[in-house]
């Protein structure tokens, strides 16, 4: 079985390892930081981009994003309920959905979870454009995005991970194409998603290599998006998360005012 994507780059969920990285992402400040809504960062750039989002932030409290009842691990339960509620063009639920199918990949590195992600996404950009949404196309449209998202909960089910990637790529395609021909707009709709969770990954404590390679984004675009014209050399000398937190924690206690909170 294949273990790469159209893109040509790793398309495996990172391993569970209890002595990984992965164990250490889970209890790292990032996490922590991340579900308690305090930013990790020192960074002035990133700092204000956080503040410029604040309603839009993903681990806002009002969206309540651990309400959800889902089985993370359990694509074909988390596509039932972006069926559901794309049917019912319920936005609000698709944004929290969406929210916290970020949240989880952010932690387990899980690229499978960012392409559920970037389809909630565009689902709930592609509705609040009422052209689109009343289009005479769109009934065609929307059935045939949730046959091929039965489809991929199918092979999801039956352990055929290259059919259901193949099935979820057919659907951001059909998004895409959809997007711009009732859209008439430039800009792709599935590109953007990635530069948006991108550099909402960034901003949750993720360098900017770590968010673009988990988005397949742009990196320059991302970077467009979160203020910033170049990465600082620190930035591009950290490899792991675990670099990443002990220099954010080291940054945190040089701060001005010594302010005592911490990574925790």
């Amino acid at each position: 079985m294949s273990n790469n994507n159209r893109s040509g780059k790793n398309y495996v969920n990172a391993k569970k390892d209890k002595s990984g990285p992965n164990s250490f992402l889970e209890n790292s400040g990032i996490v922590k930081a991340i579900r308690s809504n305090k930013s990790i960062s020192n960074n002035p750039n990133r700092n204000r981009f956080n503040k410029n989002n604040t309603q839009n932030n993903s681990f806002n409290k009002n969206n309540n994003t651990t309400n959800l009842n889902l089985n993370l691990e359990d694509y074909s339960d988390i596509i039932t309920e972006i069926i559901n509620e794309f049917n019912k063009r319920n936005l609000d639920k698709l944004h929290r959905l969406d929210e916290k199918l970020l949240e989880e990949a952010v932690m387990k590195n899980n690229k499978d979870l960012i392409e559920l992600t970037i389809i909630a996404y565009s689902f709930r950009k592609l509705m609040s454009k009422k052209h689109i949404l009343y289009n005479p196309k769109w009934n065609s449209f929307s059935s045939t995005v949730t046959n091929d998202l039965v489809y991929a909960s199918s092979c999801f089910r039956e352990k055929k991970m290259d059919d259901y990637r193949k099935a979820i790529q057919k659907v951001q395609k059909n998004i895409q194409n959809t997007d711009r021909t009732l859209g008439h707009f430039i800009h792709n709709l599935v590109d953007n998603a990635r530069t948006k969770l991108a550099s909402s990954a960034y901003a949750y404590g993720m360098s900017l290599s770590q968010a673009t390679n988990l988005l397949s984004a742009q990196k320059e675009n991302v970077m467009e998006m979160v203020g910033t014209t170049k990465i600082s050399d620190e930035d591009k000398k950290i490899k792991s998360i675990k670099e990443r937190v002990n220099y954010l924690q080291t940054a945190l206690k040089k701060q001005e005012g010594n302010i005592k909170w911490k990574l925790y």
